[in-house]
C-alpha cells in the first residue's frame, strides 16, 4: 500500500471482483473507467459507474488512504485510535472532494450517490 499506482490497482480489481461478485455484468450493469466531459470541458473518470433504474447512476471511486498503514502497524490502543482517526478524515475529505468534482463539472448527471469503500486485507 505504499506505492500509489499498485494501491489504486488493487482497489479497483477488488472493485471490478465485488460488482461482478453481486452478480452485475461488466458493460451492462456498469462501466469502468468511463470518462465523462462537462459543457466546459473538463473531464471526470470515475473508478466505476453502476446504472440504476429510473436513469440513475452510482458513482464509485476508489481510494485508498496511507493511514491504512498505520492501522495495521498500530500496537497500542491510542495508536490505533489515532490512526482510525486520520483515516476516517481523510476518507471524509475524499468524499467531498468526489461530490465537488461532480457537481462542479456540471455533469448533468440526474441522480448520483458518492460510495466510499474500505478494501480490507482480509476481505480479499
Amino acid at each position: 500500500m505504499s506505492a500509489p499506482a499498485s494501491t489504486g490497482l488493487l482497489t479497483e480489481t477488488s472493485l471490478e471482483n465485488l460488482l461482478l461478485n453481486l452478480g452485475l455484468q461488466k458493460g451492462i450493469d456498469f462501466d469502468l473507467q468511463t470518462t465523462f466531459t462537462s459543457d466546459s470541458g473538463s473531464n471526470f473518470r470515475p473508478d466505476a459507474i453502476v446504472y440504476l433504474p429510473h436513469d440513475r447512476l452510482m458513482v464509485i471511486d476508489c481510494k485508498a488512504s496511507k493511514f491504512e498503514l498505520d492501522l495495521a502497524k498500530a500496537e497500542s490502543e491510542q495508536e490505533r485510535k489515532q490512526a482510525e482517526e486520520q483515516f476516517r478524515n481523510s476518507m471524509h475529505k475524499h468524499m467531498i472532494a468526489a461530490r465537488k468534482i461532480i457537481w462542479q463539472r456540471s455533469l448533468r448527471l440526474t441522480a448520483a450517490s458518492i460510495i466510499m469503500i474500505r478494501i480490507r486485507k482480509s476481505s480479499m
